[in-house]
């Protein structure tokens, strides 16, 4: 990300990840120039980089679980819909046809 770029500066709050990894590596980088630093800095960089690596894994996996639960959750809905359908939306069951059972069984199998 460079400065020009127009995320740059949405991305620049205290408590982003980006922007604490951004503190970080301009930390890294000013102990190299100013020569204070003792640490081998490719080495130092290279722990970032994978620490970086490591949380963009886990917001990857942590997206799939929550596309995934989005799909369960409009599957709930449709069925939830096909049974409110079947039974009538005030109770009364105006609607007395096969549908009402498989409804059941589709909301029974995501409340089970």
């Amino acid at each position: 990300m460079h400065p020009s770029d127009p995320s740059f500066a949405r991305d620049k709050t205290p408590n982003s990840k980006a922007y604490l990894a951004l503190e970080s590596l301009e930390s890294i980088l000013a102990g190299v120039v100013s020569g204070s630093s003792q640490a081998d800095p490719v080495e130092m960089l290279e722990t970032q980089l994978e620490a970086a690596l490591n949380q963009l894994d886990g917001a990857r996996l942590r997206l799939v679980r929550s596309r995934r639960r989005v799909g369960e959750l409009q599957e709930v809905v449709a069925h939830l819909g096909e049974f409110l359908q079947a039974v009538g939306a005030d109770g009364s069951r105006q609607i007395s046809n096969s549908k009402e059972p498989r409804a059941l069984r589709g909301l029974e199998s995501h409340t089970a």
